[in-house]
């Protein structure tokens, strides 16, 4: 005799309703606590509760996203204690994927250390003392991974060195300098005829000014 349609049609729905509805019950987990107890933790919110997420020893706890899809994802654990850094006076400033603090002068505060070369420098015009001294501009740059060694210049203290022709001279003939003020020759036909030479002087180093200092903690 043929199973009739309802059979062929039906009973292999029933069976499934019941084969799932078993298994739900016997995975079937009671309350621990009567609602709302014992409710899983609330995702991050805009609430003013302090919200932690607890990482392990193999994985830290972590908060990050992927804007455009395409691997390039920002955590928050790659940036510095924003609070902290504004509280000892210094500004954060992005460079590159990353956070530092920018501060005022040539060195981080305790607590902090400088991050690589990043510096802001003021240029200085120095001049040298003495009868041929020299002047110079050291160079300067706005903040950048830059060493403000780099920019310093070489000037000079420095004296010319003055010759004074013989008051004895045959011939008569007169002073003069080749190539003034590098190169005395003279014959005098009177005295006191003065002529200099090379300017004697010693090297200094005019540097520019550090003005502000990227650090990181």
């Amino acid at each position: 005799m043929k199973p009739s349609f309802f059979l062929k049609t039906f009973l292999p729905v029933f069976a499934a309703i019941i084969l799932v509805a078993g298994i739900a019950y016997a995975v079937w987990t009671e309350p621990t606590a009567a609602p709302p107890g014992d409710n899983v933790a609330a995702p991050i919110n805009t609430g003013a509760g302090i919200q932690t997420k607890i990482g392990t020893v193999t994985q830290k706890a972590d908060i990050c996203v992927d804007p455009y899809g395409d691997g390039d994802k920002k955590c928050l654990s790659e940036l510095i204690s924003w609070p902290k850094c504004t509280l000892d006076g210094g500004v954060p400033t992005a460079v590159g994927a990353n956070t530092i603090c920018k501060f005022p002068g040539s060195s981080c505060p305790s607590g902090w250390n400088q991050y690589l070369n990043y510096t802001e420098t003021t240029a200085n015009t120095c001049t040298g003392g003495g009868s041929c001294g020299t002047s110079v501009t050291s160079g300067f740059h706005s903040f950048d991974n830059i060493n403000p060694a780099t920019e310093a210049r070489t000037y000079y203290d420095g004296n010319q060195t003055a010759y004074q022709c013989n008051p004895v001279c045959v011939n008569n003939c007169n002073c003069w300098c080749n190539g003034y003020p590098n190169d005395c020759r003279c014959c005098c036909g009177w005295a006191y005829s003065t002529c200099y030479t090379s300017c004697s002087s010693t090297a200094k180093t005019c540097n520019s000014t550090t003005t502000t200092v990227g650090c990181v903690q």
